[in-house]
């Protein structure tokens, strides 16, 4: 095979002329003089002010749309492509425009890792013969830089043709780098010191990862003329010069289209799940080393969810999700260097792994899907006559997993032999040659010999793995997807990152955590490119076009997992900084005491400050009773199953990442199979009744629902605890009656106003000023956008003379903890049959987008049921104020 390229694809072309024409005024090639200079180096030179430069950039950024404000005074210019456009297709053809144009020869491209080394070098050897068809008079010249080798460098500097030498950033960044030595034979100075006389136009392929103080150092001394920036994902732009962003690529149809298949267990909480997503230091704390962690976490309801809470040293895992199976889970060390955390119980869990005992077997899921989306790609051309070569590539979550006989290599293998046979076109293929893994390479600092690790284990010499994975997969890119190689299935840990990629790869699975050091973007970014045919001829089917992501998450955290990534590194806005008011003693919200004492607002306080106590009496073996029938008739546990779902990614410029509504399918597991929390005593937890009432309730249930406890625990006490508690609530509602709380000598007490004061602790971002006379504060502090819309309306009312956001230690008792109300307001209405103003009304407003019990928290909805009563109690004697939960401002 041998790859074809098109010459004519205008989104290459514009980013190539936008660098050339960032020279405009350069004297050409033809005209300038071959001068040799010190230590015989022909170097390149720029002759034209950097003024004239700054003046071409700020007209090509006018005509690639590209905003004034990414730019800065130094020559770097960054050019942004989303991965598998060809980018560095670009950057290797701009070397020869400009070489073309303006007679510059010395080119350096500098690279963060081996992978990328690779990929440029293949890159240029595979573009070579379409390269001189384009310039047919032009000599070059591209090689790896060798420290073994110091006299590359000289012949670097005094070569007269394009020279391209390829560098990783390490081979040069410290003072003991060859390059930097002064007392080699042969070398009027050190070696760096020609690439510095040579001026050579410096490359930065992924700039992202060379962005530390040494990493800028180093390549400042190089002495470049100028540096070009080329990333799909830069972390900041230097003169952005050209923008081709991944909705523009997916939209134009110049990447793949991607399909994700995720596979998430459900309804299974029955055994701790902890995921280190991020172990920091927070130096403001008084303990600033914490973690952030993935785990099961209960609400109010009870209802457990998978949450990311933080957690710091003597943390007790239990008490902060308020999940009884984290018992014994108090974290005790938090170690930054191995990034790992340690509980009392002696658990450890490294960053980027978990302890989820149903991980392994939706990683078996994954394989399964995966080698079955390949076959059935794969037959799906054969079947329309196309000759392309389909690739599938694993993210593995450890090395030792694949080599050395790992299960995952043991599970892949017994599939594919349980697959094969229903697909004619591997029926015969051998599982251990279908697939195979690259991982990390080691060197020897003394021998300087490279070792790898290939599929068995086995550490063998460069020399003997010439034609082994390694040159298969990082170098071998034509005969790898020939069928003739029947290597089709690639594992690799984290070494496939930016840089290596390969048009054909169809299928990704991600094997790996979700929270790893991949990125979703870099992950997917290895089979976007668009796929070639058998004679290197790319292929712009969109039908065919599709990359499938066998993910480990659900698809609802895939996108958003994915955009965020793109808000993050695309055109990043300036942070908005809103400063600590903590300490800030200088009021934000301001009292205005003349409100505050005004007779509005004392006839207002008098109406609704009353402090009250309540008291319950209700028939505990009624509810016992109630409990049961209800439990019996409506619990239904949930099965644990797998849930696999399949939806096609959208984009666009305008709403970013989506996803159409996926195709489903369900995989029921066997059930629990560990050991069975005491039913009683987390019952009790969960509904503080007695030991003796919660033995009734089990002894009444229908047998069935006792053996689905055994099948799936936690979902059992979740179901029956909310039924015991939701059936507790409307026992105790029945049953609560309120009165005056009074003092000693029997009078009754009120709340003070000195409850109203300035406030210095609230976020700027949820005030809302009040420019009129109507509320006792200059501003009013909100919780949602739905209090923001009632705070206008009541400043907008004529009708509305006076409001106020009652302060949070203003609070009726309740059986589930204190009920704080939104407001308290005055209205004056007129009567519609005489148009006189009669009275003033005084109400306690809550507001809330919604009344209907199933809408609101189970918690939320008791407590405004109390306050119902309460008022119902408080309020008795004045008729001309009320109590009520309000939806919408045209209820004021």
């Amino acid at each position: 095979m041998k790859f074809k390229f098109d010459g004519n694809q205008e989104f290459q072309l514009i980013p190539i002329r936008s660098v050339v024409r960032l020279f405009e005024g350069q004297p050409k090639k033809q005209d300038l003089p071959l001068l040799m200079g010190e230590y015989g180096v022909f170097g390149n030179n720029l002759n034209i002010t950097t003024e004239r430069v700054f003046e071409n950039l700020q007209q090509i950024q006018e005509e690639n749309n590209i905003p004034f404000e990414l730019r800065n005074d130094s020559l770097d210019f960054s050019i942004e492509m989303e991965t598998g456009t060809g980018k560095t297709y670009t950057y290797l053809r701009t070397v020869f425009e400009l070489n073309v144009k303006y007679g510059w020869t010395k080119f350096i491209i500098i690279v963060p890792s081996i992978s990328i080394k690779e990929g440029v070098l293949k890159s240029y050897q595979i573009t070579k013969d379409h390269f001189e068809e384009l310039y047919s008079s032009v000599v070059s010249s591209c090689y790896e830089y060798d420290s073994r080798k110091p006299n590359q460098v000289k012949s670097f500097g005094r070569d007269t043709h394009i020279n391209i030498m390829v560098m990783t950033l390490h081979s040069f960044n410290k003072e003991t780098n060859v390059i930097k030595q002064n007392d080699l034979d042969g070398f009027e100075d050190t070696p760096i010191s020609y690439i510095q006389k040579a001026r050579p136009v410096v490359i930065l392929d992924e700039p992202q990862n060379m962005e530390s103080d040494l990493s800028k150092k180093s390549i400042a001394e190089l002495n470049p003329l100028f540096t070009l920036r080329y990333s799909g994902t830069h972390k900041n732009y230097y003169n952005l010069l050209y923008r081709l962003s991944p909705y523009e690529s997916y939209q134009r149809g110049l990447v793949k289209k991607i399909e994700v298949v995720s596979m998430k267990e459900k309804f299974n909480f029955n055994k701790p799940h902890i995921r280190v997503i991020e172990i920091g230091k927070d130096n403001n704390k008084n303990k600033p080393f914490y973690a952030n962690i993935e785990c099961f976490v209960k609400d109010r309801s009870g209802e457990v969810s998978v949450d990311i809470i933080t957690i710091r040293q003597g943390d007790r895992l239990e008490r902060k999700t308020k999940n009884s199976i984290y018992e014994g889970y108090r974290l005790m060390n938090i170690m930054t260097s191995t990034k790992q955390i340690e509980f009392e119980n002696h658990q450890v869990f490294s960053q980027g792994e978990d302890n989820d005992a149903s991980k392994k077997e939706i990683q078996k899921l994954q394989i399964e899907k995966t080698i079955r989306l390949h076959f059935d790609k794969q037959q799906e051309f054969i079947d329309r006559g196309l000759d392309i070569k389909v690739l599938s590539l694993f993210f593995i979550d450890r090395v030792d997993n694949y080599v050395n006989d790992g299960w995952i290599k043991e599970e892949f293998e017994k599939l594919f032999d349980e697959i094969k046979l229903e697909y004619e076109h591997f029926k015969m293929k051998d599982k251990s040659k279908v697939h195979n893994g690259y991982f990390s390479k080691k060197v020897n600092k003394k021998s300087g010999e490279i070792t790898y690790k290939d599929e068995l284990g086995n550490n063998k010499t460069d020399r003997e793995i010439e034609k082994d994975v390694y040159n298969l997969i990082m170098r071998d890119k034509e005969k790898l997807l020939s069928f003739e190689e029947e290597t089709c299935f690639i594992f690799s840990h984290s070494a496939l990152k930016e840089g290596w990629d390969n048009p054909n790869v169809f299928q990704i699975s991600t094997l790996n955590e979700t929270v790893s050091d991949i990125k979703k973007r870099q992950e997917i970014g290895r089979g976007l490119r668009l796929s070639v045919n058998s004679d290197g001829s790319r292929v712009f089917d969109k039908k065919i076009n599709v990359l499938s992501v066998v993910s480990n998450e659900s698809y609802e955290e895939f996108v958003s997992r994915l955009q965020t990534e793109y808000e993050n590194e695309f055109f990043k806005g300036e942070k908005k900084i809103t400063p600590d008011n903590g300490n800030n003693k200088r009021p934000l919200v301001k009292l205005k005491k003349d409100v505050l004492d005004s007779k509005e607002f004392k006839e207002l306080w008098e109406r609704i400050s009353t402090r009250t106590r309540y008291k319950i009496e209700f028939d505990s073996d009624e509810l016992i009773d109630n409990c049961i029938d209800t439990i019996n008739d409506t619990v239904e546990i949930n099965e644990i199953v797998y849930q696999i779902d399949t939806f096609e990614i959208t984009m666009s410029e305008s709403s970013g990442v989506g996803a159409n509504t996926p195709d489903s399918g369900i995989i029921n597991t066997s059930g629990y199979t560990g050991d069975l929390p005491n039913l009683i005593e987390e019952l009790k937890k969960e509904t503080n009744l007695t030991t003796i009432s919660i033995k009734k309730i089990l002894e009444g249930l229908d047998d069935y629902l006792l053996e689905d406890f055994i099948r799936n625990p936690q979902d059992f006490i979740y179901q029956v605890s909310k039924v015991i508690n939701n059936e507790k609530r409307e026992f105790l509602l029945s049953g609560i009656e309120y009165e005056e709380l009074k003092d000693e000598n029997g009078a009754i007490l009120y709340y003070d106003q000195s409850l109203f004061a300035d406030l210095t602790k609230v976020p700027e971002n949820k005030i809302v000023d009040i420019v009129s006379d109507k509320s006792v504060y200059d501003s009013i502090v909100v919780d949602s956008d739905n209090e923001r819309d009632f705070t206008k309306h009541f400043v907008d009312n004529p009708n509305i003379k006076l409001f106020v956001k009652l302060p949070s230690k203003f609070h009726i008792p309740t059986p589930i903890g204190n009920y704080n109300p939104d407001w308290g307001y005055i209205k004056e209405e007129k009567n519609p049959m005489t148009g006189k103003l009669e009275r003033t009304l005084y109400f306690v407003g809550e507001t809330k987008t919604s009344q209907d019990e199933l809408d609101l928290r189970a918690r939320e909805w008791f407590k405004i049921k109390c306050a119902e009563h309460h008022f119902e109690h408080t309020l008795r004697a004045a008729p001309d104020a009320e109590y009520k939960v309000l939806t919408k401002t045209s209820q004021v």
